[in-house]
């Protein structure tokens, strides 16, 4: 394991990284963020937002390549 100067391993800051991003795309396109890393029983949210009378549930995947497939694959 290496050390970082954060103490979050690189995969979690790329994950919230990735969140953020989208976070703000929805913005763009007048969706407001209702929630961001959502937690129930039975998992996470990463986003739920709403726009006029529709609410998503966003599931966010951070890629650095396709080694491991498309985002929209997982």
């Amino acid at each position: 394991m290496r050390l970082r100067p954060n103490s979050q391993p690189f995969h979690y800051a790329l994950g919230a990284s990735g969140e953020n991003e989208a976070a703000f795309y929805l913005t763009q396109q007048g969706y407001e963020i209702l929630e961001k890393n959502f937690v129930c029983k039975i998992g996470e949210i990463d986003l739920i937002a709403k726009k006029k009378k529709r609410i998503i549930f966003v599931e966010v995947k951070t890629r650095t390549s396709h080694e491991y497939g498309a985002p929209e694959e997982a």
